[in-house]
């Protein structure tokens, strides 16, 4: 599993998102409301976008997808 911010461009993120779908592990990208994904990192599967608004908005929404990926 490999949790990233992609709320910045940054090649080095993107490298390791490439490198994560070469070794099959699943993906969740936090993204900052308001802000954009690229459409390789969208169209990824085995990716959950998480879009947050405040860190207590992602902290709720990250422990929901983790719970659910734990099943």
């Amino acid at each position: 599993l490999i949790i990233a911010d992609v709320s910045e461009t940054s090649h080095g993120v993107g490298i390791e998102i490439g490198m994560s779908y070469c070794l099959n592990l699943k993906r969740i990208l936090l993204l900052e409301e308001g802000k954009h994904v690229t459409k390789f990192a969208q169209g990824m599967p085995g990716t959950t976008i998480i879009e947050y608004k405040n860190i207590k908005d992602l902290k709720t929404k990250l422990s929901s997808v983790l719970d659910r990926l734990k099943k």
